[in-house]
């Protein structure tokens, strides 16, 4: 199975997370926090993985790169 992995970055151009889309599913990373999240793609819908919200599905939509900024406080 191959993964594609992208890069997030901040408003200043450093790096301080990643995606890897699966193909059903995208999975977010914080370098510091590390996994934040991920976006369900058949069930459009966004589940968050750590934190307070941890386990708890989200919106509708995929929100993750605004988390990952918002986790590792960028935002």
């Amino acid at each position: 199975m191959s993964y594609i992995r992208n890069e997030i970055k901040d408003s200043r151009g450093f790096t301080v997370g990643y995606s890897l889309d699966t193909g059903k599913e995208i999975q977010y990373f914080g370098h510091t926090k590390g996994y934040i999240g991920r976006f369900d793609r058949t069930l459009n819908r966004w589940y968050w993985m750590s934190g307070p919200l941890s386990g708890k599905m989200g919106p509708t939509g995929d929100i993750g790169y605004s988390e990952v900024l918002k986790a590792e406080g960028k935002m």
